[in-house]
């Protein structure tokens, strides 16, 4: 039997649903603004960082940019 792959979009404001997700789009009132894996967007988008921190708290967004 092969190997079935499939698509799954997933539209949410929770970054716990987005955390394992092989491709994040961050959207800021319709525009791309950003698109990666979310260590990528941590890294480079304040917009993601800073809604990881609103939802999160400030340690655990810290810790994870450790990993």
């Amino acid at each position: 039997m092969r190997g079935m792959s499939c698509t799954t979009f997933i539209i949410t404001q929770k970054i716990s649903s987005t955390r394992n997700a092989d491709l994040i789009l961050l959207l800021d009132e319709g525009m791309l603004i950003a698109k990666g894996s979310h260590g990528e967007l941590l890294a480079r988008s304040a917009l993601y960082r800073s809604i990881c921190e609103s939802q999160n708290g400030k340690e655990t967004t810290n810790v994870q940019n450790l990993t």
